[in-house]
């Protein structure tokens, strides 16, 4: 039996998966959006990589994925599929940051439909999504603010094996069309804020189920890159709580990162960025 096309890829996807995980270190993903692509950047498809021009440097990728700004084409039907299955799998805790100059349209919506087209047989999912920020009140970003439109502000405990954040908790099959997530996307542009959603799968097969953590972290503000940087450095005296929660994190789960490249002029600074979140390591034993 000959395999297709598209079997061969996935093989080969499975298998460039299997020699990062044996590396240890972070999967790379960058959205490339082709027909807004800076002309100082060549993209390479081929080995996955993007010569910078300008700087003269070539970045690697785990995998590039093309995509043109009309499209907005589905990031988790194929490329982070295989990453977020190898994690379920395995039972591993793991995380995705999507980081860009601007708010990315849609992701967090893809992801939810993602979640409810491919899991929903085999897992309960919960999900707290909170804006948190170095410089104003975290805030609740699935609260429906009965008490007055005041925002609550939510607290937040890193414990042993968990971040655990005083915010409301929802099942994913709760959410209908009628339950917009309310958006705060021109807050997360405007402060030095990140978004981050806590899903926790619970496997129904399992007599007692243990939560498999998933982190999606959205970073759309440019002065978050340093904190980035330096949340997965050695230096132990951090004071910024962005960057206690982003260590932890790092320390505690897989990790992988889709880095949108366009022609902002912020792609230098986020390819910069991607050559040295490559480096981060996979928690041993996890």
């Amino acid at each position: 039996g000959h395999m297709t096309l598209g079997e061969e890829l996935s093989r080969r996807r499975r298998l460039l998966n299997s020699i990062t995980e044996l590396k240890g270190c972070a999967r790379l993903f960058a959205n490339i959006i082709e027909d807004e692509i800076s002309e100082k950047l060549i993209v390479n498809y081929s080995d996955e990589s993007i010569e910078d021009m300008k700087n003269h440097k070539t970045y690697k990728f785990t995998k590039l994925i093309q995509n043109f700004s009309h499209q907005n084409k589905d990031l988790f039907k194929e490329d982070l599929h295989v990453y977020i299955d190898f994690c379920l799998k395995r039972r591993e805790n793991f995380n995705l940051f999507s980081v860009g100059s601007s708010n990315i349209p849609n992701t967090f919506e893809k992801l939810l439909a993602f979640f409810k087209n491919n899991y929903f047989d085999k897992f309960v999912i919960t999900l707290q999504y909170v804006m948190l920020s170095d410089n104003a009140d975290s805030q609740d970003l699935l609260s429906n603010n009965k008490d007055g439109g005041k925002d609550v502000e939510i607290k937040l405990k890193i414990e042993e094996s968990t971040i655990s954040l005083g915010s409301t908790l929802i099942t994913l099959d709760e959410i209908t069309d009628k339950l917009q997530i309310k958006k705060k996307y021109s807050q997360l542009n405007h402060q030095n804020g990140i978004g981050l959603s806590k899903f926790q799968f619970f496997c129904l097969q399992d007599i007692e189920p243990i939560p498999i953590d998933f982190y999606f972290i959205e970073i759309y503000q440019p002065s978050i890159y340093p904190i980035l940087k330096r949340s997965t450095g050695t230096e132990s005296n951090l004071n910024s709580p962005l960057e206690i929660v982003l260590k932890k994190i790092f320390h505690d789960t897989k990790s992988a990162f889709v880095f949108q490249i366009d022609h902002s002029a912020e792609v230098y600074d986020i390819l910069k960025l991607s050559s040295h979140l490559s480096f981060i390591r996979n928690p041993k034993g996890k």
